[in-house]
């Protein structure tokens, strides 16, 4: 657990991990250089299980990440952050997927909890529709993870990629043949909030997700996929119109189903498509069935309301509401 001036959340992330179901393993607690009374925290932390690493001054977080990889002990490695919270089952059910299969880094679905609201975040549960999820961001939610000890000490995070250091890593890894999965269930409760990395640096962040997708894309598309990408997917356009969609839609569909990914997952990423499409109307959703029905996708059901919604109230992306939907859908 890197920990970084989150004393206010210090104590319930802790305890989360200590009152784990599964009680057999280490909690290393790396105090980064904090200022707020973090470290007096952790050193009244009374528990066998627990060591308390110090910094002794700002390192950040990439190479706090990779310091705790490198000491950790155990066969397997779990994530968290100070401020998040661990739900009882986590590490019991997570082990179950790792040591059952052939899996190597396995992840969970998240409830957001904190000033953005709650929201239940579905993360795509098998390999192959990770994999292709991996060409538009982020198909993990990073400290839900655990991982083989194995993969993560001879894969440490690069620190070229800061504030997107779990993308760059997963891309690297399934390029490996390092084989994903997610745990259908909330096991995990992560906290939102203005103070974080996710939300002070989301400049750096997204220039630099971008650069992780693009290099992604050359690894694993075909070549004639790969211009589609270029022409469609990577340039920062504003919206689609319905003509645009029509034209790139379909050949996305196939690239996800070549790659294996589940009719779910194509349906959730073309979703993402057409919220960016303008003007929303009665059109949008009559395309988006149109081209559910001929490619055999379908998107879900809250998806399909978001979409619904933004559409009957005429949102563009950038829109408060807009913004908002996405933390109550």
């Amino acid at each position: 657990m890197p920990i970084y001036n989150c004393g206010q959340y210090l104590t319930p992330a802790i305890d989360s991990v200590l009152k784990q179901s599964f009680n057999d393993f280490e909690l290393l607690l790396i105090d980064d250089g904090s200022t707020d009374g973090s470290l007096d925290i952790l050193r009244a932390v009374r528990d066998s299980r627990v060591q308390v690493i110090e910094n002794g001054k700002n390192l950040g977080l990439i190479a706090t990440l990779n310091r705790g990889v490198d000491l950790a002990k155990g066969d397997y490695i779990a994530r968290m952050d100070g401020d998040d919270i661990c739900l009882p089952q986590r590490f019991t059910r997570q082990l179950e997927c790792l040591q059952g299969s052939a899996i190597d880094v396995c992840g969970t679905w998240t409830s957001y909890i904190g000033s953005f609201g709650a929201k239940v975040f579905r993360y795509d549960k098998s390999h192959d529709s990770i994999k292709f999820r991996l060409l538009f961001g982020s198909a993990l939610s990073h400290p839900t993870v655990m991982a083989r000890a194995a993969v993560l000490k001879t894969h440490p995070y690069n620190p070229d990629y800061a504030h997107a250091e779990d993308y760059a890593l997963w891309t690297e890894l399934v390029k490996s043949g390092i084989q994903f999965a997610n745990i259908p269930e909330v096991l995990f409760r992560y906290r939102k909030h203005v103070g974080q990395v996710s939300q002070t640096k989301k400049k750096q962040q997204l220039e630099c997700s971008a650069h992780i997708a693009r290099e992604y894309a050359k690894a694993v598309l075909l070549s004639d996929e790969l211009a589609v990408f270029e022409k469609f997917v990577f340039p920062e356009q504003v919206s689609y119109s319905l003509d645009q969609l029509e034209a790139f839609i379909p050949k996305i569909i196939q690239i996800g189903q070549r790659m294996g990914a589940s009719s779910e997952t194509c349906g959730a990423i073309i979703v993402n498509f057409f919220r960016r499409s303008w003007p929303l109307s009665h059109k949008t959703m009559k395309l988006l069935k149109k081209l559910e029905r001929e490619h055999n996708v379908q998107a879900s059901y809250l998806d399909r309301l978001q979409l619904v919604i933004q559409a009957s109230l005429g949102l563009r992306r950038g829109h408060p509401l807009y913004e908002k939907l996405k933390w109550i859908l």
